[in-house]
């Protein structure tokens, strides 16, 4: 009986991959935040429940709809540091040790910022447009992390071969299991979750490494592939910038369409603000 001869063997790939900081960094501010927020809450009579107490949180800058209509847009950035409890955070941080450090590792650190970022506050406002709530936390940023992984493995889908398919799918079920528990609990702020994994998608989508096979020898003479990204920061950037060009012109005009509840104004007044919305 004949037997068909052995197919070649596929040379290694050999990846360029950045070293990872910023992730914890990020991770030490975040819990830096927590503890500053927890500690004054105690010296301002909050007890050890301030971060999910309502007026410690809107002093610290979370997302509240009717102080973000009234100009405070910088609230669109700064929940992404906050966190309403120590599971909320401690699972967020989790999931940023685990992906924030595949994604800098893989797109480099000044990538991974704007991404991290860019969705953070992408996020924030699908969670503006779409959820009348107080909300708070880097879930949207997260989520724009996995958004960004999707894209940069289908885009180098030839290149990292069977281990892109079995990553998409992990991350496919990721998605789905996060959305389902998202909708059987109630507080959790999908919208927030959605809007960060379209931006991250998007982001990611534009500064994503893509990749270029170039046939190269190692010392020994044993053949490999040399990988070399061919769409550096410097050319996707200004693409970047476009973009973020574009959210900071549409914010005024869409929160004018955030929806509030009835009790905000007194909620605000309680904690001793006293503005309206325009």
């Amino acid at each position: 009986m004949s037997t068909s001869p052995p197919l070649p063997e596929r040379p290694p790939r050999i990846l360029p991959l950045y070293r990872v900081w910023l992730t914890y960094l990020l991770i030490l501010i975040n819990l830096g935040v927590f503890l500053v927020e927890t500690v004054l809450g105690l010296l301002w009579g909050a007890g050890l429940n301030a971060t999910t107490n309502t007026c410690m949180l809107l002093f610290f800058g979370a997302k509240f709809n009717l102080f973000i209509q009234a100009g405070q847009y910088w609230r669109l950035i700064t929940p992404i540091f906050l966190h309403i409890g120590i599971f909320h955070l401690l699972v967020n941080m989790f999931a940023l040790r685990i992906l924030g450090s595949d994604i800098e590792s893989l797109f480099g650190t000044a990538r991974f910022a704007i991404i991290y970022l860019v969705a953070g506050v992408g996020g924030t406002i699908a969670s503006m447009l779409f959820n009348s709530s107080i909300s708070a936390g880097a879930s949207g940023a997260i989520f724009g992390l996995i958004g960004a992984e999707a894209v940069f493995l289908y885009i180098n889908r030839d290149s990292l071969g069977i281990f892109s398919d079995d990553r998409l799918q992990s991350l496919l079920g990721v998605i789905i299991i996060n959305l389902l528990f998202g909708v059987a609990v109630p507080g959790i702020d999908n919208a927030g979750h959605i809007g960060g994994l379209l931006t991250g998608a998007l982001v990611g989508w534009l500064l994503s490494p893509r990749y270029e096979e170039i046939p190269a020898t190692l010392p020994d003479g044993r053949p490999v592939i040399a990988i070399r990204d061919t769409n550096p920061l410097r050319r996707s950037l200004p693409k970047v910038a476009a973009l973020v060009l574009v959210i900071v012109v549409l914010v005024p005009p869409l929160s004018r369409y955030a929806p509030t509840d009835h009790i905000d104004v007194r909620v605000a007044r309680a904690c001793g603000y006293h503005i309206t919305s325009r």
